[in-house]
């Protein structure tokens, strides 16, 4: 079976430079990389949601980012650029009064906020409330060039769009273990704030995990619902430490991405493994400290609002009526008990969607994989293809075992933008208006 048909200028219309799939913080930070950068390129990006919005189920009050605010999207590649932090504040006339608050974390809200700010200047570009549905390459004939086709769902129906590169970056899907999914009463953390309205005063709520989110979650529980009741079901003996030291942090260090790039398979294994602790299952201490606050203070009056069940997993949840049955397995104990609660929250992680879920499968029998089945993706975070010509197909989210546990986070998306934008290809006669293809 042939790939699609190649693209041309002269036919078709509906053509840009560089089509992003989603419009998250790796996206914004690609879409200034490019006015910065390569101006002359023209784009388009497709979000499913309404409008911009980055994980606003957990914009908690109090909740701060475990980020410095000097890596923003752009600082790292250009700390002049209009796009910082430094300058959202100042245009908000808030930038003085932010550096009274002697910190480098802003409260979360307040980082949605210059994302949001960020995003807002791409609006023209951006095609929010329509899904890409799926991923074709188109194999170059003659002199055309390879690229790739996009079905695209929205409002409106369905449209195809012509790209010569391709970036994915569709975020961080929420897990939820597979006995609790589809059940009813359980929610992802990503869900917590539009689910507060159903915790009524005194709901019984048992929070799943042992991560940031987690004690966030119980925290913010406990304090919000009057009279709640809170089971922490910890898979370890307590809650961990994020480990935010300065010579473990450099992990996240730009430079440092080539040294883990190019090291040995094991190498790469061995410090994912060993300083996972800095980003996964961990939590900041004075949020471990805050939530041991609210235990001791609870055993102290003896209200029983906070109940902390260590070396512990939730296995199954029944709604009988209007109640949540919860089963825990106590491996401690070796024992197993039932909880009746109103609602389960799964602080249980994220993992990143992957691209060959929207691929037809020709363009998927076209990728080169490596012997664990992992997609091969070389330093600038493009995927390879078995063709002799091929377009640029940019996966960054997906390249935490070859570019370390930076790939999904915040740190490093200024300067991977600039390497990403810089390692286009220039082409002649980019600048084609969008009308539908016949």
């Amino acid at each position: 079976m042939p790939f699609q048909n190649s693209i041309s200028d002269k036919n078709h219309f509906n053509l840009v430079d560089f089509a992003g799939i989603g419009f998250g913080p790796t996206n914004i930070s690609v879409a200034i990389a490019m006015e910065e950068l390569r101006p002359e390129l023209s784009a388009s990006f497709f979000e499913a949601q309404p409008s911009f919005g980055w994980h606003k189920g957990l914009l908690l009050g109090g909740a701060t980012m475990q980020v410095s605010f000097l890596k923003d999207l752009v600082s790292f590649r250009n700390p002049r650029s209009r796009f910082s932090f430094t300058s959202f504040l100042h245009e908000k006339g808030r930038l003085a009064d932010f550096a009274n608050l002697k910190t480098f974390f802003p409260s979360r809200i307040e980082f949605h906020q210059y994302l949001e700010w960020c995003a807002q200047a791409f609006a023209s570009q951006v095609n929010y409330g329509e899904r890409v549905e799926e991923i074709s390459l188109i194999e170059p004939q003659g002199s055309s060039a390879p690229g790739f086709r996009l079905q695209v769902a929205g409002a409106d129906g369905q449209r195809r769009i012509f790209a010569r590169n391709v970036i994915f970056a569709g975020g961080l899907c929420p897990q939820v273990p597979e006995t609790l999914r589809g059940k009813s009463g359980v929610f992802h953390t990503s869900e917590l704030l539009p689910n507060m309205q159903r915790l009524r005063p005194g709901s019984r709520v048992a929070v799943v995990g042992a991560g940031q989110s987690a004690t966030e979650a119980a925290n913010y529980i406990y304090d919000n619902v009057p009279g709640s009741i809170v089971h922490a079901i910890v898979p370890r003996f307590g809650h961990s430490p994020a480990d935010d030291s300065p010579f473990v942090n450099q992990v996240f260090d730009p430079e440092h991405v080539e040294s883990f790039f190019n090291a040995p398979a094991s190498i790469r294994e061995k410090i994912l493994s060993v300083h996972a602790s800095t980003n996964y299952a961990a939590v900041d201490l004075a949020d471990i400290e805050a939530l041991y606050q609210r235990w001791y203070m609870d055993r102290l009056t003896g209200e029983g609002r906070l109940h902390l069940h260590r070396m512990s997993r939730l296995i199954d949840a029944t709604h009988i009526g209007s109640t949540v049955v919860a089963t825990v397995n106590h491996e401690l104990t070796q024992t197993t008990s039932q909880l009746e609660l109103d609602a389960v929250i799964c602080a249980t992680g994220y993992r990143p969607r992957d691209v060959r879920d929207l691929m037809d499968e020709r363009t998927r029998e076209a990728l080169r994989t490596n012997n664990d089945g992992s997609l091969d993706v070389d330093r600038l975070y493009r995927v390879g293809f078995d063709l002799p010509h091929a377009p640029a197909l940019f996966v960054p989210d997906m390249c935490e075992k070859t570019h370390g546990l930076s790939a999904t986070l915040i740190s490093n998306m200024a300067v991977r933008a600039g390497e990403i934008v810089q390692s286009l290809p220039h082409h002649h006669n980019t600048k084609l208006p969008l009308s539908e293809v016949a």
